[in-house]
């Protein structure tokens, strides 16, 4: 897998640091923010391939941040991790377009799995962003020939 940018928000400055830690030894650049607002900031000046979001966090919680995020057309792949999860929650961030939702304490495999799989995801969905996009632009008439052949006549 390539180098991406990871963005980290997430309150507890100890699990940002770990977060952080983790994702540089495998191989990524991070940001990290304290709260949704912050995390909104970094995503606003460009550049972030995958955020993760603790679902608990003070000005701008990590649902609020998917809203914003999506509101603001911004097509990330987005992580949530949390110790207070519930079904209610879970289902909350998947409709306001999580990519997976992660309860902690998670081992660091686990995460990096996830993490392998969401960005791979997101590569497949800008392919066919792409492809629908030239499929509508069209082609013309360039494929036609000029006459038709004389083989396929018969």
């Amino acid at each position: 897998m390539t180098q991406k940018y990871v963005l980290v928000a997430d309150d507890e400055p100890k699990m940002r640091r770990v977060l952080e830690i983790a994702l540089q030894k495998m191989g990524h650049q991070v940001a990290v923010a304290s709260n949704g607002r912050e995390a909104a900031d970094i995503v606003a000046a460009g550049g972030v391939d995958l955020v993760i979001t603790d679902l608990r966090m003070p000005e701008m919680d990590g649902i609020e941040l998917l809203q914003h995020l999506r509101q603001f057309d911004f097509d990330l792949p987005v992580i949530v991790i949390t110790a207070h999860g519930t079904i209610e929650t879970a289902v909350q961030a998947m409709k306001h377009g999580a990519s997976d939702y992660l309860l902690r304490p998670f081992d660091l495999e686990t995460l990096e799995l996830a993490i392998e799989r969401v960005l791979k995801g997101a590569a497949v969905s800008r392919h066919n962003q792409f492809l629908r996009q030239e499929l509508e632009r069209g082609w013309g008439d360039w494929w036609a020939p000029a006459a038709p052949c004389r083989r396929c006549m018969s």
